[in-house]
């Protein structure tokens, strides 16, 4: 047995571990670490063993691979990094931002002067947001009488004013699933279509989705998520995202497998190889922000040391300087709601993904667990 596979298994056999996890780590050449741990469900009569072909919700894992098909639609010349973005979507071509409240609690809004593009929203410096997250959107939606239902797939929950001027600040948000809509409307067809053509299939991805109610055969593998209560113990929950989903959300609406998902991995160290120009993999991995625009990382996930430094590509977080023993610097990264996690380390010619479906998100069994996996990862890739 390997250390990761002596590490994993610690977190899922332990009082109060964890169900159930996956992790993979390629080299430009393929997999050389595989393990998986633990049970697809806290029921009994329902659990089986954890497999490298298991089914997970990705959540916002699914970003990168919308990101690679916009990129692709740049190489084919049909709409460019900065044009204006209303041509495609209409929907965003005179958006309003939402400049608080005057002292009768009315909303204060203004048209925005910058257009937003494709850029904008990949590096989620639109000024679009998530609502559900941003208390002058809560506050707006109250006092229109709108609730915001976003496990519904439906991209209408995220027509919401802006919170800044695009182009201005950083905001974590909706950008990735209206870049998704784009693809779909550029191309004439699904967002599923499109990246069963142009991602999935090239690279032998057989149990990948935005459809999950038209493939029984990845269903009936699926692991079911689960929530830390309070007190400690692990209890299942429903599936945060409906299936079927009114649309096919390229921030948040895919599923898949640690098998497919390496190979997706491998490919960008690659540089793209089968699916992207090696530029475009340079254009999604360069910073997008300034200085203090990085700052605001930390505002989204104060869990990370202040002295980690980070940058924002094109749907990737960018680490901006080392750790001894981990990811190097330029390494990007980003992760899923239930607590999966991918980086790209292009120097060590490395990448790796975890993947599980544990929440709450500040799971401090999770935090640690990560710190000592990627620990772990890169010992094995000294080997």
């Amino acid at each position: 047995m390997s250390k990761l596979d002596a590490l994993l298994r610690t977190y899922t056999e332990r009082p109060r571990g964890i169900t159930g996890i996956g992790v993979t780590v390629v080299t430009k050449d393929g997999p050389i670490y595989t393990g998986v741990s633990g049970v697809t469900s806290l029921d009994p009569e329902k659990a089986r063993p954890i497999a490298p072909d298991t089914v997970y919700w990705l959540a916002s894992q699914t970003k990168l691979m919308t990101a690679i098909a916009a990129m692709q639609c740049v190489e084919r010349g049909q709409i460019s990094l900065d044009d204006p973005i209303g041509s495609v979507l209409p929907e965003l071509a005179d958006p309003d931002i939402l400049e608080g409240f005057d002292d009768n609690g009315l909303p204060k809004l203004r048209k925005a002067k910058n257009k937003i593009t494709l850029r904008t929203l990949m590096a989620h410096t639109s000024g679009l947001t998530y609502g559900f997250g941003h208390p002058d959107l809560i506050k707006w939606n109250a006092h229109i009488g709108q609730k915001r239902d976003i496990s519904t797939g439906h991209i209408s929950n995220y027509i919401e004013p802006l919170v800044f001027e695009p182009g201005s600040g950083w905001a974590y948000g909706s950008g990735l699933d209206w870049v998704g809509q784009a693809i779909e409307r550029l191309n004439a067809c699904s967002l599923e279509e499109y990246m069963q053509k142009n991602i999935w299939a090239p690279l032998g991805m057989t149990s990948t989705t935005f459809r999950l109610e038209s493939r029984p055969d990845l269903m009936s593998r699926k692991i079911e998520i689960t929530n830390r209560n309070p007190e400690g113990d692990l209890v299942s929950i429903p599936q945060p995202f409906d299936s079927p989903a009114a649309h096919d959300l390229g921030g948040i609406g895919a599923y898949s497998t640690l098998e497919d998902y390496g190979k997706l991995l491998q490919a960008l160290l690659n540089d793209g190889a089968g699916i992207l120009k090696p530029e475009s993999v340079d254009e999604m991995f360069k910073p997008q922000l300034d200085e203090t625009l990085g700052d605001m990382h930390h505002l989204l996930y104060p869990e990370i040391p202040a002295d980690i430094k980070l940058n924002f590509g094109l749907s990737v977080s960018i680490r901006m300087a080392p750790m001894e023993g981990k990811r190097d610097l330029g390494c990007v990264s980003w992760g899923g709601y239930p607590h999966l996690v991918w980086w790209i380390d292009r120097k060590r010619g490395l990448a790796s993904t975890i993947f599980r479906q544990t929440l709450p998100r500040e799971d401090p069994i999770i935090t640690e667990m990560d710190d000592k996996i990627e620990t772990a990862v890169y010992e094995l890739a000294e080997e």
